[in-house]
């Protein structure tokens, strides 16, 4: 009976790997559900005059560009004004979408119980269309919600697999797979710092697709947020030094080329693998890294969307997370403050408080209260790390003789909104007390006097 069941299930997915076979995973997407300027299907499509839909966000973004046409027919529009969604064809595409998408989760559901019983060799094209399919699907609103269901699975340990054994082009697809992944679950961070390759993952910064390397970069920048400082030696574990060479000067290409937004993820990566890795021509990734994020930072003045990304690169840099690698170095700098010694403000890994992906403070419901201690915070030897960390870190941001992200910082605490304020105040926060341990006593005076007038401020 078992013998017949496996046959079944052989004899199932030949025909699912037939049909993907077939029709590769755009083409069995309607063109009409897919935003010219985006490439992902609709989540909120808008019809213009001349009969072409786009993403509502999208087409903001090309009229505030100062375009007049439609991105299609190139005709010039009457009326600039974007319209209402045209809710039939989202209503449409909604459909479409989870009929699709059942029959993706009912195909990954077979493959992952029988890869995991070895009864059936997987073809990597097979798993490369399922992967497109995935891919498609996940995007917008829904795709947190979605990607849970593929954890739920055992999503997580099947893509960590063809991730190992899959080849180059696979490895490309499985990458923003693994983002959604911590998306939807932060705990997945963990697993991915101790199982995967980190070998394998500098390798892909070398391609020549951008978004590729940019993938890279931002699973790698999720996995330096390492719940405990004196175990962030494990992330180079396997990785020999030419490799880790090689891959610091690919990282410094991307930041030449990559955009403001990017630049401030591609800068703090470098300079902590720089910090980890202690290369002699460290002094040069260094410096680089440092300039641009000063660059970014600046822009950020004027710039919301630069504002977000610098805001959780300098809060990543403090080095201080949570077990699930949330960002806790507002609430690591009021611990040492003396504001959260009581018993209702002790720093958990839940509640209380929260930082996005964008570099937004949010506050989550639920009671701190009934939340256990998180460990990192009373282990007097992960203070000790973190205390080194943070002088070795003061070092390289301020070693340049012409102090520009010091001055750029205290620029931002007199012109910045509230976020970028509240954001460089924690900077500047462990920033000073690292100086006291650094040798140069010129620069420490320096350094303090430039904090006092934007602080009286």
């Amino acid at each position: 009976m078992q013998q017949i069941e496996c046959e079944s299930n052989v004899q199932e997915q030949e025909e699912n790997h037939e049909k993907f076979r077939d029709k590769p995973a755009l083409s069995s997407i309607p063109s009409d559900f897919v935003c010219h300027l985006t490439g992902l299907i609709f989540e909120d499509p808008v019809t213009l005059e001349t009969g072409q839909s786009f993403e509502w966000e999208a087409i903001i973004n090309w009229f505030n560009k100062g375009s007049t046409t439609c991105p299609v027919t190139g005709k010039t529009l009457q009326f600039q004004a974007v319209p209402p969604t045209n809710l039939i064809l989202k209503r449409v595409i909604d459909n479409w979408k989870s009929d699709h998408f059942q029959h993706i989760l009912a195909v990954v559901s077979q493959v992952v119980a029988n890869s995991a019983e070895n009864s059936f060799i997987l073809n990597d094209d097979m798993i490369i269309c399922i992967l497109e399919q995935l891919l498609v699907v996940l995007n917008g609103t829904k795709r947190v919600e979605n990607s849970k269901r593929v954890l739920s699975l055992g999503g997580l340990q099947f893509l960590l697999k063809r991730f190992h054994s899959g080849n180059d082009k696979e490895k490309t697809f499985i990458l923003p797979l693994l983002l959604c992944c911590i998306e939807a679950n932060e705990e997945c961070r963990n697993d991915l710092s101790i199982n995967m390759s980190k070998s394998s993952l500098l390798d892909l910064l070398h391609f020549e697709q951008l978004k590729t390397v940019s993938d890279a970069v931002s699973l790698l920048t999720e996995l330096i947020c390492l719940n405990r400082r004196r175990d962030s030696q494990i992330f180079l574990e396997g990785v020999d030094e030419e490799k880790l060479a090689n891959a610091m000067d690919d990282l410094l290409i991307h930041l030449k080329t990559c955009t403001l937004e990017e630049t401030p993820a591609v800068a703090i990566l470098i300079l902590h693998l720089n910090i980890l890795s202690q290369l002699q021509t460290s002094n040069v990734y260094r410096q680089e890294a440092v300039d641009a994020l000063t660059v970014a930072l600046g822009q950020s003045l004027t710039d919301e969307k630069v504002q977000k990304k610098c805001s959780r690169a300098l809060l990543v840099l403090g080095g201080c997370f949570s077990s699930s690698g949330k960002l806790m170095t507002e609430d690591w700098i009021l611990k040492l403050a003396g504001f959260l010694n009581g018993p209702d403000w002790d720093i958990t890994d839940d509640d209380s408080y929260d930082m996005s992906f964008d570099g937004r403070a949010t506050m989550n419901s639920g009671n701190s209260k009934n939340s256990k201690v998180d460990s990192q915070i009373e282990d007097s030897e992960e203070e000790k790390a973190r205390e080194s960390w943070l002088v070795s870190l003061s070092a390289s941001l301020l070693e340049d003789g012409t102090k520009p992200f010091l001055e750029t910082v205290c620029k931002c605490l007199n012109l910045g909104n509230s976020d970028l304020v509240r954001v460089c105040l924690v900077t500047m926060a462990w920033l000073s007390s690292s100086l006291a341990s650094l040798p140069d006593t010129e620069f420490q005076l320096y350094a303090f006097s430039a904090l006092i007038s934007p602080l009286k401020k």
